[in-house]
């Protein structure tokens, strides 16, 4: 094989590798806000709770 058709792919290759890294980041961080929208929808639902028995109260 031609030793810049080697080169080129290496490079490709290299690029690949450093998409897949960044890829996982991006899939980590879609966790971590996922579980903070699931926490602060549970949060949100305990005050809309408070709320309404507040004014059910008083």
């Amino acid at each position: 094989m031609d030793k810049d058709m080697v080169k080129i792919m290496q490079q490709t290759l290299n690029k690949l590798d450093e998409i897949a890294h960044k890829l996982e980041h991006i899939e980590v961080n879609t966790h971590h806000l996922d579980d903070q929208q699931q926490s602060l929808e549970g949060a949100m639902k305990q005050l809309k709770q408070v709320v309404q028995n507040d004014n059910f109260i008083g």
